[in-house]
């Protein structure tokens, strides 16, 4: 019976620890999706937006929207929207770190 007490315990002890470092990779794993996003977002206002300007047509809402997402829980589908984007108008991709 003292075994039994002693491995529950045991186990009420690892599964917090485990769900701790589980999310810690989980953040740092957003972060690095965060800035590759923030870095897509750069390079379509450079490359694809700036020459927009100049020819008076307006960027398309869903990446409006998707550049604003980059911090959000939707990084996700905000990467995969600029990459879309940018790879319709034939712009190299930023590196990813």
């Amino acid at each position: 019976m003292k075994t039994l007490k002693i491995l529950i315990a045991s186990i009420g002890l690892i599964f917090p620890a485990a769900a701790f470092a589980q999310s810690a990779g989980d953040s740092a794993q957003s972060a690095g999706n965060s800035t590759y996003c923030t870095a897509l977002s750069h390079q379509y206002q450079k490359y694809v937006a700036g020459s927009n300007d100049k020819s008076g047509n307006e960027m398309p809402g869903e990446v409006a929207v998707a550049m604003g997402s980059c911090a959000s829980s939707n990084v996700t589908w905000a990467i995969a929207t600029l990459e879309k984007a940018l790879t319709d108008e034939r712009i190299k991709l930023p590196p990813r770190t």
